[in-house]
């Protein structure tokens, strides 16, 4: 890398003052603003010109050499208020929780705001703890906003979240304006303290996606769509996982799952979605699942589906999730995460492409059925990889997963060198027993024809 940048400066050297040099360090292009540390994007800016103004011959020139950082961020952050979660309260304060989170850049600041008041810089801090004022006649009604901003360069805001509630008296009869109020007030805010984040990328087809398409194939109706190809298609998947802090410790852990797509490829992609299979051991149903995304259920254990849509090449788009899990379940850990497969995508068929109107299917659910180029593919699925319920791929076939072999443990016995010579003088005593009666027997049936 060092040469090449050597060269492109003796390049700009040679064509005169007062010219530029930047320098793409990774591909992902290049941003001339100054960016925070945590940008993910870092390029050289190499600029050359006169220390005072003379001809073009003139030699007196001075290099400056400096490093600057842009990000590669263009999707904004996503901000979740944690609580209170009900509508009511009783008394005149309470403090609302919440949390940020972003595919790719670091939460710079939060901004909330009362009603219609002023947005107010709350820095960095999860909560904020807002009382009526004492001349307020209750019940009242008051909605509280808030909205994230990232470190990308430039800095992106998410959409504003927002929560209504109602303050009634803690007096209030039940059939007064205070009825449905919550007993106790509202509930306690919870402080997100995060447990850690990772990340994988997937090939489109590199590895068994879901093993369902099979099973699936009435919700993803593979006549119109095609497999998204290795080469059109990169796929990252991150969790964020959060404990939520209460008085009383974790009240549960709050997951965050960030899906990014990438067009790789030279082509626009038309109609691109993406199956998820998240797994019953993660999350029991996709009841408890939550998106600002569109997405619709293919099965309930989850497999879920997300609409994304076009895209053009070079573009990035990212579908997120949320699901809790409580105490007694325990976070999402990082071998979890590492065994769930990669997220499945599927394209819309344009005309003129090969595989419009090849539908590939060999009802064997221990293959990954698809078209590529207007061929069929069978792939098969990894050994042991799940195939249905209580079923595991052995060999290309759907069998039964094998039981496990229980363990067998045989009694011991301590003996004395007497007892063992009293042991093996019996077995020896019976071997005898059991030879003389073979023998004789053997005489006694033999006998009569001797006297024949």
């Amino acid at each position: 890398m060092q040469k090449v940048v050597l060269l492109l400066l003796c390049a700009v050297l040679l064509s005169g003052a007062g010219h530029a040099l930047t320098v793409d360090m990774n591909s992902f292009g290049i941003v001339s603003s100054s960016g925070g540390a945590g940008s993910s994007d870092y390029n050289i800016n190499i600029s050359v010109g006169q220390q005072a103004v003379g001809t073009a011959s003139s030699a007196n020139y001075v290099t400056y050499m400096g490093f600057y950082f842009g990000s590669s961020d263009t999707t904004a952050p996503e901000v979740t208020i944690l609580s209170p979660t009900q509508s009511v309260t009783t008394g005149n304060t309470v403090t609302f929780s919440f949390i940020g989170t972003d595919d790719a850049s670091a939460i710079a600041k939060y901004w909330v705001k009362i009603d219609s008041g002023n947005w107010i810089d709350n820095g960095t801090a999860t909560t904020y703890t807002f009382s009526i004022g004492s001349g307020q006649v209750l019940p009242v009604e008051h909605t509280f906003y808030v909205k994230a901003t990232n470190d990308a360069v430039p800095d992106l805001n998410s959409a504003v979240a927002s929560k209504t509630l109602r303050f009634e008296s803690a007096t209030s009869g039940a059939g007064g304006p205070g009825a449905g109020a919550a007993p106790g007030g509202a509930t306690e805010a919870l402080e997100p303290i995060e447990i850690f984040n990772a990340i994988r990328t997937f090939t489109p087809l590199a590895e068994p996606s879901i093993p369902v398409l099979d099973q699936t194939v009435q919700g993803v109706d593979l006549q119109k769509k095609r497999f998204a190809a290795p080469d059109e298609l990169l796929i990252n998947r991150r969790i964020n996982v959060f404990a939520l802090m209460g008085a009383g410790g974790v009240s549960s852990y709050w997951h965050k799952v960030f899906i990014e797509v990438w067009n790789i490829g030279s082509a626009p992609l038309f109609g691109l979605e993406v199956i998820e299979g998240i797994g019953k051991e993660i999350v029991a149903s996709a009841a408890e699942i939550h998106s600002s995304d569109s997405f619709e259920v293919i099965e309930p254990d989850p497999v879920l589906r997300f609409f994304v849509g076009d895209m053009q090449p070079g573009e990035k788009k990212t579908v997120s999730y949320d699901f809790n899990r409580s105490p007694e379940q325990g976070p999402v850990t990082q071998e979890m995460f590492n065994k769930m497969g990669s997220p499945t995508a599927l394209v819309v068929l344009q005309p003129g492409d090969a595989c419009l109107g090849v539908y590939c299917n060999d009802s064997n659910p221990c293959t990954r059925d698809y078209c590529s180029k207007g061929e069929c593919v069978f792939a098969p699925m990894n050994e042991g990889a799940k195939c249905m319920e209580g079923r595991v791929c052995q060999r290309g076939v759907c069998a039964a997963a094998p039981m496990p072999t229980p363990g067998i443990t045989l009694p011991t016995t301590q003996v004395t060198p007497l007892e063992y010579a009293a042991i093996i003088a019996l077995a020896g005593a019976v071997t005898l027993g059991v030879a003389w009666q073979f023998t004789v027997g053997k005489w006694r049936k033999r006998r009569p024809r001797i006297g024949g």
